[in-house]
């Protein structure tokens, strides 16, 4: 959350455009760096701290969330946040374990933004099932709940992050990011609702979203309009700096037809990135960013005759699932088929699919299942890259200037219908594609 005296002045300056707030919790200061820790971060300390009942840790973690709020909030008059940490720390003491910590934060937030601007106070009413959010039921309830407050000319102050049960009424919480989700689907319930135009304004500490990230382009510009399915694209290798909004936000954010504007809350003349459900583009310009990620790992199968075989690929995906792993491509070709996972697979369960897939090859010691390290990824982002001529164009460019540099590409693993061009690279060469082809794609 960005500083609540620029949010306040942000959301009061014109009532009638932001009729409704949702927001997160306390993070680190603009620029910070590695400081203080997020005020969530201390939220998940605290819930291992009860697990641990380490009593030292949970006062410290108690301690640093109420002098965090109290820091950032301090321009309040001390009666009402005394009133609103006082009841804070009531719902951090450990018999309040299990409805867990971690919504906390915004829950602060929101009371907290709410006493400083004079708006109204609600609850969130996201609904969940199973620990799934329900879209078209908090839907129902958010229109049921909000509607009438803001065709009265109410402002309203809603945490994000966290939702209840339709059921039981627990609470549940959405993941780390959740609040930029939230924000959409309230943002998608109020829609043609009589109630005038809503876009979903998230409000960051960045100008907008950028063409590359800036830690390894400096000269990264930001993009000033793209569609959800290019952000989608281009949040596959995104760090946390370049990452200004949460990939599930997107997600809903297309379904629902919201329309986003990424804006800093600390540069009022930055347009921001307005990411929409279509937008006019350039054929003579036809990539807007260029983004990747390392680290990636692959298990690699040379079966003869699998391609041949009934039924060979779907138990493997299965065994994935089983394992709780998540892919995210799968090259193939004649008889061999790779696997490529982000980073945060285990070891074991690597070893455990690899042993699944070779004890249930079909062509004994002539098959080969190996596990590959050093894989990384590079995705070229831009709609017109679905037209075929366009997108032969630039692999071709592409091609050339990666084989000048002295690099290699390894496969091309693009969808035909997708605003992209991805190709896997070794790991350790992500960073210097990125570079060269940012100049050559964005900067000629």
């Amino acid at each position: 959350m960005s500083r609540p005296e620029q949010v306040a002045e942000i959301f009061t300056e014109e009532p009638e455009r932001n009729g409704v707030t949702i927001v997160s919790a306390i993070g680190k200061e603009p620029f910070d760096g590695n400081g203080c820790p997020k005020v969530t971060d201390a939220l998940i300390d605290l819930e291992r701290a009860v697990d641990k009942s380490d009593h030292i840790a949970i006062a410290e973690a108690q301690e640093f969330v109420l002098a965090r709020n109290r820091q950032v909030y301090s321009m309040l008059a001390g009666r009402a946040l005394d009133r609103v940490v006082d009841d804070a720390y009531k719902l951090m003491r450990p018999e309040a374990r299990p409805n867990g910590f971690q919504w906390i934060g915004e829950y602060l937030s929101a009371r907290l933004l709410a006493e400083l601007t004079g708006a109204l106070y609600l609850p969130s009413d996201l609904r969940f099932s199973g620990g799934v959010v329900q879209v078209g039921e908090s839907v129902r309830a958010i229109r049921k709940q909000v509607a009438p407050f803001v065709r009265a000319g109410r402002q309203v102050v809603v945490p994000g992050f966290f939702g209840y049960d339709n059921t039981t009424g627990a609470l549940n919480t959405l993941p780390r990011g959740g609040s930029d989700t939230s924000g959409v689907i309230y943002t998608g319930a109020l829609l043609n609702q009589g109630l005038g135009g809503w876009i979903n304004e998230n409000y960051t500490d960045k100008d907008g979203v950028l063409s590359a990230d800036p830690d390894i382009v400096p000269q990264a510009h930001v993009i000033p309009e793209m569609t959800h399915d290019e952000m989608r694209e281009k949040m596959h290798g995104i760090t946390e700096r370049n990452g200004v909004v949460h990939g599930d936000a997107i997600a809903y954010a297309a379904r629902m037809g919201v329309e986003m504007q990424v804006k800093n809350t600390f540069n009022a003349d930055a347009a921001g990135t307005r990411i929409t459900s279509n937008r006019c583009s350039d054929p003579d310009h036809p990539v807007i960013g260029v983004t990747g990620k390392a680290d990636l790992v692959a298990i690699s199968t040379y079966d003869i005759g699998m391609a041949d075989a009934e039924n060979y690929v779907s138990p493997i995906l299965t065994k994935i699932g089983e394992l709780g792993m998540s892919w995210s491509n799968i090259p193939t070709g004649e008889d061999r088929l790779k696997i490529i996972f982000n980073s945060g697979v285990t070891e074991e369960n690597l070893l455990q699919l690899r042993e699944y897939i070779q004890a249930n090859t079909i062509s004994g010691e002539k098959s080969k299942v190996t596990i590959k390290r050093d894989q990384g990824a590079v995705y070229v982002i831009g709609q017109e890259l679905v037209d075929p001529l366009t997108y032969t164009s630039i692999l071709g460019r592409v091609a050339t200037q990666i084989a000048k540099a002295g690099l290699s590409m390894r496969e091309v693993i693009s969808h035909e219908e997708s605003p992209s061009l991805a190709l896997t690279v070794q790991s350790s060469e992500v960073r210097r594609v990125i570079e060269i082809l940012h100049a050559e794609l964005l900067e000629n």
